[in-house]
Parts: C-alpha cells; sequence; structure tokens
C-alpha cells in the first residue's frame, strides 16, 4: 500500500479495528468490483459498517457512485459514512452499539 495521506489513514483504522477484534475486510476497486462500495466494510453486533476513507480534508470528495451506495446501505439499516480520522469511525462503532441496544435486538 502507498503511503499517501489517504492510505494512512486506512491503516490506523484497521489497526483500531483489528485491535478491537471487529470483523473488517478491505475492498478491491476494479472492473468487476461493485461501484462506489466503501474502502472498508465491517460488521458490529451485527450491523454492517461501511467506511469510505478519505485524506484529511477531503470528506466532501466521496463521488456520486459512493454517495448511492452509502444511501442504499443506510438504508437497508446499516451504518455508512465517509470519514477522514479514526475518531469518526470510533464515533460510528459507538453509533452501532447504540443502535443495536435501542433495538433491543440480541
Amino acid at each position: 500500500m502507498a503511503t499517501t495521506p489517504e492510505n494512512k489513514v486506512k491503516r490506523q483504522i484497521k489497526d483500531w479495528l483489528k485491535q478491537e477484534n471487529i470483523f473488517y475486510w478491505s475492498n478491491a476497486a476494479g472492473p468487476y468490483s461493485v461501484h462506489g462500495i466503501p474502502d472498508i466494510m465491517a460488521v458490529r453486533n451485527g450491523l454492517l459498517l461501511g467506511i469510505e476513507v478519505k485524506s484529511p480534508g477531503k470528506i466532501k470528495a466521496a463521488t456520486p457512485h459512493q454517495k448511492r451506495f452509502i444511501a442504499q446501505l443506510r438504508a437497508a439499516g446499516g451504518i455508512a459514512r465517509v470519514v477522514d480520522t479514526l475518531s469518526q469511525v470510533q464515533e460510528m462503532v459507538e453509533d452501532a452499539d447504540t443502535t443495536r441496544e435501542e433495538c433491543g435486538c440480541p
């Protein structure tokens, strides 16, 4: 992985997810991948998290495909966001925990 500002943020996020024992995977972009799928997908307490990572300060740079995928994932009950810091992902995980508690899910 090249050491770009975006990849540094991705590495921080992946390291933290691993440390927290949160199941995650990275998606490779290519001609056979789903357009707009977030860079990192994770599962927390049965909820699917879509994490689209951008370079610091570029959080508004999501493509139309990425925005559409995020909207579809949210409509299906998942949590998806465009992030540029680890703390934003930590907030997503807190939201996943709160959502499970509020719905009374096992």
